[in-house]
């Protein structure tokens, strides 16, 4: 009784899941947007609750639809750092990127941000760079895509593609910022044109973090340390002007090679680079 019953709520998890991760982060921002309320970009203590409520709605979905051993898997792959070294080296590549970028601004002549600067990030504490980075893991990293690439990727991609899927969670990914765009100070004050610009980077990202979640053999862990490189290199106070564009022009690069071999790939009948690599071997 209980499996058929898990059966038919799986049919349902995605829409399941988008549902509940809206509800829990906009319950928390959405008083703060009605309020009048505007803080920095990064953590803050008024709007800190809602970044981890795709992390808490995929573990609900996934307790209900797949019981406690698909909560058991969900959480070892949060933990799943034993994989092959190049998939470190993918996974820290954003930090490259900032060196790419700070060598860019050493070029044009521009001043170099200080190395504390690497250290601030909107309403949190100082510290240094590495201690952000590893707090930005658990902050950025897991409360994000535990949800987005753990729980929602893997059952869109069975029917779409690593490809399509990635690009189709974009939409709802860029979608669950929406009350950020009047909460957060940042946000606000972007033109349209740096609004398409936001959801371009959340699409290329996506099709990035979705090649190294596959890749990696389902490793949360290697797409959280991504997602903090990321967030260290182009939302911190030393990311401003051209460290942010260079580094973000980088991930959409990065997206715009994968796109192509994995169009390629399916020219000539092959697995592509972004499938996950069960379905590479011709599993299900």
């Amino acid at each position: 009784m209980i499996a058929t019953q898990r059966s038919r709520l799986e049919r349902h998890a995605r829409p399941a899941y988008f549902a509940l991760a809206y509800t829990l982060s906009w319950s928390q921002w959405l008083p703060l947007v009605f309020s009048g309320r505007v803080v920095r970009v990064g953590p803050d203590p008024s709007h800190f609750p809602g970044l981890f409520e795709p992390m808490i709605a995929a573990f609900v979905v996934t307790l209900a639809t797949r019981g406690r051993r698909g909560a058991a898997d969900l959480l070892g792959r949060m933990f799943h750092w034993r994989v092959s070294p190049v998939w470190y080296v993918a996974a820290l590549s954003p930090l490259a990127f900032g060196a790419i970028g700070l060598l860019a601004m050493r070029l044009l002549g521009q001043a170099l941000p200080a190395v504390a600067d690497f250290g601030r990030m909107g309403a949190m504490r100082s510290m240094p760079p590495a201690a952000l980075f590893l707090a930005l893991i658990p902050l950025s990293g897991f409360s994000e895509e535990v949800g987005w690439r753990g729980f929602a990727l893997p059952r869109m991609q069975r029917p779409l593609g690593a490809l399509g899927a990635s690009v189709l969670l974009a939409l709802p990914w860029a979608l669950w910022h929406l009350p950020t765009f009047r909460l957060l100070e940042g946000y606000r004050d972007m033109a349209p044109a740096m609004v398409v610009g936001f959801v371009l980077g959340l699409a290329c990202g996506s099709i990035v973090l979705a090649w190294l979640f596959n890749r990696s053999g389902g490793s949360l862990w290697m797409v959280a340390l991504y997602h903090g490189g990321l967030n260290l290199m182009t939302a911190t106070l030393a990311a401003r002007g051209t460290l942010a564009a260079v580094v973000s022009t980088c991930v959409m690069l990065h997206a715009g090679v994968l796109i192509g071999l994995e169009w390629d790939a399916r020219r000539r009948g092959r697995p592509g680079p972004m499938e996950p690599l069960e379905r590479a071997a011709g599993a299900r």
